[in-house]
């Protein structure tokens, strides 16, 4: 499994970076479908156990085409977002930017993100630092506005 040492960085806010990384990640989705499906809207999450990582979370996240993401807002959590396929578009912070697979998005505490598809569908893997507790989720959702990012 290589991975190129090369990373291009495009800045799209002060607090927000988006960067493409190629990474061959082979992801078994049996193993995926196994784990307990929860719904956010028309947002479906998967988490992901990783008993060994006690200081973080990973998410398996699907976005069926033409469907967006609720914004979100986490107060103290760290979200790292990998497209493993399809793609689409999101808004950080105010700031609008296309998503397609290979690509990796940073979304620092505070900062409202949302994510919409059109054509393709979108799969993702986030992890989150601290890790989110389930029962209490370090998460806010925002009321809704226009998400199309047309």
């Amino acid at each position: 499994m290589g991975l190129k040492k090369t990373l291009i960085l495009f800045p799209i806010c002060q607090k927000c970076l988006i960067f493409t990384k190629r990474i061959f990640m082979k992801i078994k989705k049996n193993n995926i479908y196994k784990m307990p499906r929860e719904l956010l809207g028309k947002l479906e999450m998967r988490m992901l156990s990783l008993p060994s990582c006690s200081d973080m979370n990973f998410l398996y996240e699907f976005l069926p085409p033409k469907s967006s993401s609720p914004a979100v807002i986490h107060a103290h959590t760290r979200e790292i977002i990998h497209i493993i396929s399809g793609g689409g578009g999101g808004c950080v912070s105010g700031k609008r930017f296309k998503l397609v697979k290979g690509d990796c998005l940073t979304v620092p505490p505070g900062a409202e993100h949302v994510f919409f598809t059109r054509k393709k569908s979108l799969e993702a893997i986030s992890i989150f630092s601290p890790p989110m507790d389930r029962r209490n989720p370090d998460a806010r959702i925002m009321p809704c506005k226009k998400r199309t990012g047309r």
